[in-house]
């Protein structure tokens, strides 16, 4: 796969991810399973953009999980 391609499909497993937080039944143990699942995808996909995806899709995933996740928990 050329770099784009690579991006491309990183950027689909994040959007995955963030439409199943949103969307679902989800606790915090799992939330924290599929975004380590993620972290494992992209660091597959992108072994040198590692910095790169911690500012970007990491910051998102954890804004989800502040907005979606913790506060079912604090029910």
């Amino acid at each position: 796969m050329d770099h784009e391609t690579r991006v491309r499909v990183l950027k689909q497993i994040v959007d995955e991810a963030v439409l199943r937080m949103m969307a679902g039944d989800v606790t915090l143990p799992e939330t924290e399973l599929i975004v380590q699942r993620v972290r494992n995808q992209a660091r597959l996909l992108l072994p040198d953009k590692m910095q790169t995806f911690d500012l970007i899709y990491q910051s998102r995933l954890q804004r989800v999980i502040d907005q979606f996740i913790r506060p079912k928990h604090l029910d």
